[in-house]
């Protein structure tokens, strides 16, 4: 099973596969309101299936909330595109990942904490990238808005001139702030719930910032006018992601959780 609404399907095979098992790529209750389908999405986890998840977070809340069978792979970087690259921009830009078509992705409240951060810090340049819907919304404060970059070389690039950046995703890391960390871009997240596991359980490596948006925008004010904490979170985050896997190490961890539960 993949999607919530696929593991009714996956159970339809219970009396010939010998094992249903469930990939969990975020905690899709929070896909939907509070509401019947967000129950009915909480009720896929309560099966008693066994779970593969993407990154820790997911394997800690389904361990400790739904005391769930799961395990988790780490997520891949490809380090043949995401390593620090010569800066070729000079001045100083915090890059926002901003999806405002996706409310996982916090747009509102990253536009919110940016009007206050550039309030306090009109000197720095903000970069917008990511989607083509940016570019559609109004902004009362100067704004750089790049999309979808034309090629995975571009966005490295953009990672290894940028100073800090700020992606968000609250039902799971995507592979952004670990492939930001890979081009020596220090990333700020949320401080919200678990977050902290996705970094390792630490918080000296991602800035993890008060959600309140004019208390995050001086969190982010205090790092960018800070070049020793920068420096400090550039390295430890290079030192993080160098344990995580390749692609073909992400799969054969997933093929080695698989072969062991059978």
């Amino acid at each position: 099973a993949t999607h919530w609404s696929t593991v009714n399907a996956a159970l339809t095979a219970r009396g010939v596969a010998k094992e249903i098992m469930y990939f969990v790529q975020d905690f899709e209750p929070a896909f939907a309101p509070m509401g019947t389908e967000y129950v009915l999405a909480e009720n896929t986890y309560r099966l008693g299936l066994y779970h593969v998840t993407s990154g820790p977070w997911c394997e800690v809340m389904l361990r400790r909330d739904f005391q769930a069978a799961a395990d988790h792979f780490q997520f891949p970087v490809d380090r043949s595109i995401y390593y620090p690259r010569a800066r070729t921009k000079a001045n100083k830009n915090l890059v926002f990942f901003a999806k405002p078509e996706m409310p996982r992705r916090c747009f509102e409240l990253g536009i919110m904490a940016l009007r206050e951060f550039h309030r306090m810090r009109p000197d720095v340049e903000i970069v917008m990238f990511g989607s083509k819907n940016a570019s559609k919304q109004s902004y009362d404060f100067p704004v750089t808005i790049r999309e979808v970059l034309p090629t995975l070389d571009d966005l490295a690039q953009m990672y290894s001139d940028g100073d800090a950046g700020l992606v968000f995703s609250t039902t799971n890391p995507s592979l952004i702030p670990y492939e930001m960390m890979a081009c020596g871009l220090p990333v700020i997240d949320l401080a919200r719930g678990d977050n902290a596991v996705n970094y390792a359980g630490r918080t000296d490596i991602a800035l993890l910032a008060d959600p309140q948006p004019k208390r995050m925008a001086e969190e982010i004010a205090e790092l960018m006018g800070n070049p020793a904490e920068l420096a400090d979170r550039r390295e430890k985050g290079l030192a993080f992601v160098d344990s995580f896997p390749s692609e073909e190490g992400m799969a054969r961890r997933i093929e080695s959780l698989i072969v062991s539960r059978l």
